[in-house]
């Protein structure tokens, strides 16, 4: 028998090196290095005048318990007090039978709801392995079209997701043929999704996004009005910054928050761009508590926002709606949404993450999920919003230090 001359023993060693190497190299001019489109500009916010009117304030329950779990809504409005909202639902959070659900508010009554994507059709269509669902994101373009993006895990956790996406242009009838969306060079894993989608003034989607894989932070995705990503920012680095939110507050200024994954004191992360996103500060910790847990937020105008946050350090029993009169550096509380506390286990009751917008009639909607098992809406006008700010004035002052 022949034998073969003995491998040289340091060439494997040599190859796997040069690989990794490579791998590194262009992984860097992916995240951080690689050149982006210059932005032209966010998209002027759409002014909302509402006048004097009575305050309204109202709640009410858009998902009807079908499934023992629901989770991270999402929304968008049309129409004249039309809302439809979109969550996942399903035996628990990374469950097989775990869908996208899809109701719709008309007449002041949420319809029933009706699974748009689950996993046995996510298969089909995107010719993989899919194991879970996760976090839907709607975002409508002035034209109607909606595009709704999801989270897909084929292997491992929340850590190997990708994004997806399908397509409406029938005020979601029907749906198109989803198609995943490729931004990472690292087999196009770990990247989710959030936060709500803007956009630019040339057009094009801003999409804030985060990662878990090894580290958690959070990006930007450039997406263009043919759903191709056309460059990407990253806002932070390290370990325990995740969930972006974007707030435009005009041509040029944005502020963004994020949920903070890392030791204590635990505190919303803030950050600004003064360059329509091209560049942001530092992400810093405010005196905002954060439990690790999601925050929303919009702007009001003239530096004015309105957010949405659970304003403790531990578990989410204790949901507020809060303004800021200071581009979201300081904070205070004008409603507790939710407070229900149980001292043998802190995790009972969980409310959390909010997902606010505002409609072309000035009113505001805010959808989050109530203990896992429904989820809720809240819809309160400028009118109530103004009176509740100013009745907290008084009580303002030290309200949301650390503690």
């Amino acid at each position: 028998m022949t034998r073969r001359a003995p491998f040289p023993s340091g060439l494997p060693i040599l190859r796997i090196t040069l690989l990794v190497a490579a791998g590194a190299v262009f992984f860097y001019f992916w995240a951080i290095g690689m050149v982006h489109p210059g932005s032209p500009g966010f998209e002027s916010p759409t002014p909302h005048g509402e006048g004097v009117s009575t305050p309204k304030y109202l709640e009410r329950f858009a998902s009807r318990g079908d499934t023992p779990e629901v989770h991270a809504s999402t929304a968008y409005a049309h129409g004249r007090g039309g809302l439809t909202a979109f969550w996942y639902g399903g035996t628990r959070e990374g469950a097989r039978d775990v869908a996208i659900y899809q109701s719709r508010l008309d007449g002041g009554q949420w319809d029933q709801p009706r699974v748009v994507v689950d996993r046995k059709q996510m298969k089909s269509q995107l010719n993989r392995h899919i194991r879970k669902l996760g976090n839907p994101i709607v975002y409508q373009h002035p034209d109607g079209r909606l595009w709704l993006f999801f989270v897909t895990v084929s292997v491992g956790g929340w850590a190997g997701s990708s994004i997806s996406m399908v397509e409406s242009t029938d005020n979601g009838q029907s749906w198109s043929r989803a198609r995943r969306l490729v931004t990472s060079p690292f087999l196009n894993l770990s990247t989710l999704v959030k936060g709500s989608a803007f956009r630019y003034a040339d057009g094009t989607i801003g999409l804030p996004v985060y990662h878990e894989f090894i580290g958690k932070f959070g990006e930007m995705l450039r997406i263009g009005a043919d759903g191709r990503i056309l460059g990407k920012t990253r806002f932070t680095s390290g370990r325990h910054a995740l969930q972006p939110e974007i707030a435009i507050v005009g041509r040029e200024r944005a502020v963004g928050v994020l949920r903070y994954a890392g030791d204590a004191p635990r505190r919303v992360l803030y950050m600004l761009s003064d360059d329509a996103g091209r560049t942001w500060s530092q992400p810093q910790k405010i005196h905002l508590p954060n439990p690790d847990s999601a925050v929303d937020v919009l702007a009001l105008g003239s530096g004015r926002l309105v957010g949405v946050f659970n304003d403790i350090e531990q578990a989410r029993w204790r949901l507020v709606l809060g303004v800021s009169d200071n581009l979201g550096k300081d904070w205070r509380t004008v409603k507790v949404l939710e407070q229900q506390q149980d001292a043998n286990d802190v995790n009972r009751y969980q409310f959390s993450y909010p997902w606010m917008l505002r409609s072309a009639d000035g009113d505001f909607h805010l959808l989050y999920s109530w203990n896992r098992t429904r989820i809720k809406h809240i819809e309160f006008n400028q009118s109530w919003l103004e009176q509740a700010a100013a009745s907290s004035v008084a009580a303002a002052p030290g309200e949301n230090r650390p503690r």
